[in-house]
């Protein structure tokens, strides 16, 4: 499933490359007709479990490409759609590298009132922002996140992050596509995360372990303790040298 999927497009295109039951959903009221083989939904994606339409389906991949943002409570859109997944399923999250647009305006404001790239990048107001590679028509306003802000969302969600990739242009693709190359080397470009729901803790994995005595069979009287030896009785000194284990500490062999 693309959650916040646009006009379809890479559903489409995973479609085509074999996904199965693959859906996208957008809240755009102007979706276009569907591939063959997807599905397109018009619906918020901040609670994308309480949709009637997906009610009891599930899913491997969920993706929010580009799209998280939009959520007014990233954690709690992520909670959703990880109670959708497959056993073994995995949400894929893209947002682009915060520094990119921290050094952009930091550049836009050259001169008398200019900011630093760590004045922008802990900035809180959001900005308008055109992209040019898109439709510089259209402006949009963007909320600045930082890289702990990234993290500590997928934690308050209750995911792990298994994997995180940094895309690059191979060399055959940095040839075609030169101008896009330039923008990767001047101000970055996207972050892709793979996350899976935190392991369940049940009632057997939070018993104590055993705290009966540990019984100490002394072969010989106990000897002086030598200088700068503290914390710890002789014999079990000895013992862990002879045998090459640790000393139990002292609450162990109470």
């Amino acid at each position: 499933m693309d959650a916040g999927c646009g006009n379809g497009a890479k559903i489409s295109q995973l479609a085509e490359e074999g996904a199965s039951a693959a859906i996208g959903v957008d809240i755009s009221a102007h979706l276009p007709p569907p591939c063959p083989g997807v599905e397109l939904l018009q619906a918020d994606l901040s609670d994308l479990a309480a949709m009637p339409e997906l009610s009891g389906r599930s899913f491997d991949r969920i993706l929010f490409l580009q799209s998280i943002g939009y959520a007014p409570d990233g954690a709690a859109a992520l909670r959703s759609a990880k109670q959708m997944l497959t056993p073994d399923g995995v949400i894929i999250v893209t947002r682009t590298q915060p520094v990119r647009y921290a050094v952009e305006r930091a550049e836009q404001t050259r001169g008398a009132e200019r900011n630093y790239v760590g004045e922008e990048y802990f900035s809180t107001e959001a900005f308008p922002y055109r992209h040019a590679a898109w439709d510089e028509g259209v402006t949009l306003m963007k909320k600045p996140y930082t890289m702990s802000d990234l993290l500590n969302m997928f934690s308050a969600a209750g995911l792990w992050l298994e994997a995180t990739v940094e895309p690059q242009l191979s060399v055959e693709q940095a040839l075609r596509y030169p101008q896009k190359q330039a923008a990767l080397n001047r101000h970055l470009g996207i972050l892709l995360f793979r996350l899976r729901p935190l392991p369940t803790v049940t009632s057997s994995d939070m018993e104590p372990a055993s705290l009966r005595p540990v019984r100490i069979r002394r072969n010989s009287p106990p000897r002086r303790r030598g200088p700068g030896v503290s914390g710890a009785p002789d014999q079990l000194i000895g013992s862990a040298r002879s045998t090459g284990q640790a000393a139990p500490s002292k609450a162990s062999a109470a």
